[in-house]
């Protein structure tokens, strides 16, 4: 991990974090934001990142086989788990080969979605299994918790439908039939329910009715030239207010927009993400700040 400003002091870190949320809460108001590094993660390898309920950031790796890398709020690494570590019996045939998103759950817990093998397994920092959710899926490729963290909903690419299952008792909920992007990297939920799916062929983000399967919403007013327009979104995530925080892949920038779908400030592009930087996702942490998954580089967070 490689720290851009080491300079800070404990003191100096936290009045930097207090400053950068009060600028997001004005964010509507401004209308710019003051964006600065804070720190870079360099895994190559690096397939998602969330951002768990203590505060503390996971970031999933995938190289030979999946770790998952823990960091405080602060950027030091302070634990790691791997396919290894989670398996119940230790044993060759109980691990878990392919991780393909992970989802933070109350009580600092993470959800690992196990694509190879058709389940979800909740697991502590220290690696420890609180619980196994088995899926009634045939490709798994996202997940999301609702935002009490006693649901989680998993997205089929093959079967094109989102599925919404019970944490505690590990039951099917419900069931809508919904197409998934093959370009999904991961899904979020905002305060009223609905998952946020990015389409990069609509160059919009929907809100979607997880029961339904109904658009409530859609943000973006599809392909185009104008600069302040999202063309190619893959991740996003959404603040309290209902803003959403969109890494656009091709255009190398993350866009803010408003609820009517204004854009109200962007950033990355020739400035911190350059040439192959190619952001794919972005996730908000309740102190202001922003994790974004550059392809093939790391997580920068800001």
């Amino acid at each position: 991990m490689v720290f851009l400003n080491k300079a800070f002091s404990q003191v100096a870190m936290e009045a930097f974090v207090l400053a950068k949320k009060n600028r997001l809460s004005n964010l509507g108001k401004i209308g710019s934001l003051k964006v600065k590094p804070k720190m870079k993660v360099d895994k190559k390898a690096a397939r998602s990142v969330a951002f768990l309920s203590n505060g503390h950031m996971a970031i999933l790796t995938h190289d030979t086989f999946p770790e998952i890398f823990f960091y405080d709020r602060l950027g030091e690494k302070i634990d790691s788990i791997s396919a290894w570590t989670y398996a119940p019996t230790g044993t060759d045939k109980e691990r878990y080969d392919n991780i393909a998103d992970m989802a933070p759950l109350p009580k600092a817990r993470l959800a690992l979605l196990d694509s190879g093998k058709k389940q979800i397994i909740v697991v502590h920092e220290n690696g420890v299994v609180n619980s196994l959710i088995r899926l009634v899926h045939r490709t798994p490729i996202a997940m999301a918790s609702s935002p009490d963290g006693t649901e989680l909903h998993v997205a089929d690419q093959l079967e094109q439908n989102i599925t919404t299952y019970s944490v505690s008792d590990a039951t099917v909920l419900y069931k809508c039939n919904f197409p998934i992007p093959t370009t999904l990297t991961g899904l979020i939920t905002a305060a009223d329910g609905c998952v946020l799916i990015p389409n990069p062929k609509t160059a919009s983000i929907r809100l979607v009715n997880p029961k339904t399967g109904t658009v409530v919403r859609e943000i973006g007013d599809g392909p185009g030239k104008s600069e302040n327009r999202i063309k190619d979104p893959r991740g996003v995530d959404i603040d309290q207010k209902g803003r959403l925080f969109i890494a656009d892949l091709t255009q190398q920038m993350v866009y803010i927009m408003d609820t009517e779908g204004r854009v109200l400030h962007s950033f990355g592009k020739n400035v911190y993400f350059k040439g192959s930087h190619l952001p794919l996702q972005v996730r908000l942490r309740d102190d202001g700040d922003i994790a974004v998954l550059i392809q093939g580089q790391g997580v920068m967070v800001f």
